[in-house]
Parts: structure tokens; C-alpha cells; sequence
């Protein structure tokens, strides 16, 4: 991801402040797996990682991390379980591409060095390559490599690839997040709608980020591109995340 430092947020004209379900659900699952390192969160994020057998866990640490890019929307979805069917029906090429394009474009820290040039049939030809390469570009504190030599294996088998991770985040839909979402739908909704009644126009996207996340920006939002960012609620810290919109990209 980019270095949050070197982010220039630049003035805006227009600004749309809107719920996005999925990526709430990605967060929220992220942070089930960040459960054991995080306090303070809300207690569903633990009650639901207790909840989830060994092998459960195993397999949400595989597609949430190891195939964390795959699963990620590349556009605004109004609810979960279109996005769920959306993971299932496309092409399962066109969905392990996603994540390896993301590897090859991703700017590295000033300090990585000796990272070799890759495509795509370089990343999926050697698991040694593959490791490495993530290593050296995302840092090793960073790489599990027991769960990436499992997505190597996965992103050279795109159908059972899609098989699993549709099937795991349908299962964390069903079981888990589908009640939560109702619980808790009805705050954000409320959220949204006192946002929406706060005046921007003077504001740069550093206090407008600051406002919405209650923090500094950058620990709490995600540039998406095309104009949009998605901030994470601090307080809440579970099933919650807005965008933020301004008319003119940058």
C-alpha cells in the first residue's frame, strides 16, 4: 500500500459522504485476523474470531492475507451479497490477475533493495521467485510465507482459487457478519446521513479526512483512487467505513 506520508491531499470542491457495505466487510474481516494484536475493538471482532474452529481461522487468514488483493472491490457495490455473487460468476483469471497486477505495480519502501522485475508468468512459474519477490517488496515482517506458498498454489489454479475464497467469505457472511450488519446498519446509517449535513466546501481533504475519522488521516483512511477515499470509523473499529468524494480527481 502507499506510504501514507508521502500522500499530497489536495483541496476539493464537492463532497459525498456514502456508506460502502463491502468494504466495511473487508475491514471487518481484516481485523478478525488482527484480533490477537489489537485492543479496544469492538467485541464482535473477538467474539467472532473465538467462535471460528482452527481450521476456520487457517482458511480466513489464507483468502483475507494471502489473497487479501483478490478480494478487495475494485468499485462501489451497494450491498454484500451482490458483491459475494460478483466473486463467484467472474472470471477467475481476471480475479488472480488483479492481485498479481497489484504486486508488480506496487512502489516499494525507499529501503527495499535488490527487488528483481517480474510479470505475471514470472510470479507464477517459481514459488521460491514468489516468495522472495513479496519479501523483498513488502518486507518479511510482512510475509507469512507458509500462507503465501499456499496462495502460490491457489493463484496457479485460478477456479479452485475462486472456489475457496468465494466459499469462505459466503460462509463469514452467513454465519457471521449478516446479523452484526443489521445490529449495526442503522448507526451508520445515522452517521451518514450527520455528515451529510456538514459544510466541507472550506475545508482541505486533510480536515475533511481528520473530521470524518476522528484521527490523523492517514491512520484510519484508504485512497482508491478515481476521486475516492475510504475512511475507517476509530471508534467503532469493526463493521463501519465511508467515502469520501470530490468532483474533480486529482
Amino acid at each position: 500500500m502507499p506510504n501514507p506520508d508521502a500522500i499530497v491531499l489536495p483541496e476539493v470542491n464537492t463532497v459525498e459522504v456514502r456508506l460502502d457495505p463491502v468494504q466495511t466487510f473487508i475491514n471487518s474481516m481484516v481485523l478478525i485476523n488482527r484480533s490477537e494484536e489489537l485492543s479496544g475493538l469492538n467485541p464482535w471482532i473477538y467474539e467472532t474470531a473465538a467462535a471460528l474452529t482452527e481450521e476456520q481461522m487457517a482458511q480466513h487468514n489464507l483468502v483475507v492475507i494471502g489473497l487479501h488483493y483478490i478480494i478487495l472491490p475494485a468499485r462501489f457495490w451497494k450491498d454484500i451479497p451482490s458483491y459475494l455473487r460478483h466473486l463467484k460468476n467472474i472470471n477467475p483469471v481476471t480475479l488472480r490477475d488483479q492481485l498479481l497486477d497489484f504486486y508488480i505495480r506496487y512502489e516499494p519502501c525507499d529501503l527495499a533493495e535488490d527487488i528483481p522485475d517480474a510479470d505475471k508468468d514470472l510470479l507464477l512459474a517459481d514459488e521460491d521467485f514468489f516468495l522472495d519477490y513479496l519479501e523483498k517488496k513488502f518486507s518479511s515482517v510482512s510475509i507469512d510465507r507458509a500462507v503465501e506458498s499456499i496462495a502460490f498454489e491457489l493463484l496457479n489454479d485460478p477456479p479452485e482459487m475462486q472456489r475457496q475464497v468465494a466459499s469462505h467469505l459466503k460462509f463469514m457472511w452467513d454465519e457471521h457478519f449478516k446479523d452484526e450488519w443489521k445490529r449495526i446498519l442503522p448507526m451508520l446509517e445515522d452517521a451518514v446521513m450527520a455528515f451529510e449535513q456538514v459544510d466541507f466546501k472550506n475545508m482541505s481533504r486533510e480536515e475533511i479526512a481528520k473530521y470524518i475519522t476522528g484521527t490523523d488521516y492517514y491512520a484510519k483512511f484508504m485512497e482508491v483512487g478515481d476521486g475516492f477515499f475510504i475512511f475507517f470509523d476509530q471508534n467503532y473499529q469493526s463493521p463501519n467505513s465511508m467515502d469520501e468524494h470530490q468532483d474533480n480527481s486529482y
